[in-house]
């Protein structure tokens, strides 16, 4: 608890403790005036359009990946493979991995394509 101070009144009242906070420090601005930290209420707000732009991005990125799975996995075995005595040019990816590579190109395509309907839902 806080240290007893006296008001007006001269009675004792308590102060907060520090990182108390009372219903006045909540929010700095009266009700009545718009947040401009909120895009809901600022009215010369642009909309962000982040979600869509990484949204392509990401599903562009899967949709390669899945479709040069195979050759992503193989450079990827032949980076693993320098410096040991097998030759570069003799190594070959596993199937599990180019399955893999596969996969995951796949979620990445669905997340882009999902960033891209949000994108394009908060825009309306």
């Amino acid at each position: 608890m806080g240290v007893a101070e006296p008001d007006e009144s001269g009675t004792p009242t308590e102060s907060p403790t520090p990182g108390e906070t009372t219903s006045e420090d909540e929010w700095p601005f009266p009700e009545d005036e718009p947040r401009f930290d909120d895009p809901d209420t600022d009215p010369g707000a642009e909309p962000d359009r982040s979600g869509i732009f990484f949204g392509l991005i990401l599903a562009g990125w899967g949709v390669i990946e899945f479709r040069y799975a195979r050759p992503l996995a193989r450079f990827e075995e032949q980076l693993d493979a320098i410096g040991s005595t097998t030759p570069v040019s003799e190594v070959e990816p596993a199937e599990w991995k180019v399955a893999l590579t596969k996969l995951v190109g796949v979620v990445f395509a669905l997340v882009g394509l999902y960033l891209i309907g949000q994108g394009i839902v908060m825009q309306n």
